[in-house]
């Protein structure tokens, strides 16, 4: 049994649900699925945009990176999903940086403002990211959108083709930070899987 994750990004100017990249909408086998855009970095930068080059986009020391959104698709072989945890599992930070983590929001237009959410964790946290529910007997939720953060909890059944809730992640820096390139970090995601 294999799971596939799939990180999918919403940037300025895109409202999730709206745009084909960013639809997660679960399709019958005669429709055309929409087109996914999946991110292949979570880089930080100036500016509000996928698959950043963190060296043409870099972030001043003393300013914030713009704010990233995610979802987590799944898809794979499997009955449910649960348990989900998000950690920076390897990378030291730099003297005033810190990445900032909210596991079950609402999406809002990437900005520079701090957005004040916790520090991602260091170590395997308890559960902290929200998981859609997704009732396969209910079909009218085929082609359905779940709103941001409904219909979440930390581990409920999560069913092949479902996703997390959005998830913000920003880098902050103070003055201290150094000049240059930061290190780079490794951000895991664990969950159950039966």
């Amino acid at each position: 049994m294999a799971v596939t994750l799939t990180w999918i990004e919403w940037i300025t100017g895109e409202t999730p649900g709206t745009t084909p990249h960013d639809t997660f909408s679960f399709k019958t086998g005669g429709d055309t699925p929409p087109t996914i855009t999946s991110a292949s970095n979570i880089n930080f930068g100036n500016v509000s945009s996928r698959d950043i080059t963190a060296a043409s986009n870099p972030v001043t020391a003393g300013s914030n990176s713009f704010t990233k959104y995610f979802r987590v698709n799944f898809s794979g072989s499997y009955t449910s999903i649960s348990n989900a945890k998000l950690w920076k599992s390897a990378g030291a930070y730099v003297t005033g940086e810190s990445i900032q983590f909210s596991g079950n929001i609402a999406y809002a237009a990437p900005t520079e403002t701090d957005a004040s959410d916790g520090a991602v964790a260091t170590a395997t946290p308890t559960n902290n990211v929200g998981l859609n529910a997704y009732d396969p007997a209910d079909t009218a939720a085929q082609d359905k959108t779940l709103p941001n953060g409904s219909e979440s909890a930390s581990s409920p059944g999560y069913y092949s083709g479902s996703r997390t809730s959005t998830m913000r992640f920003q880098m902050i820096t103070t003055g201290s930070s150094p000049a240059g390139a930061v290190n780079q970090k490794t951000i895991s995601l664990s969950y159950d899987r039966t």
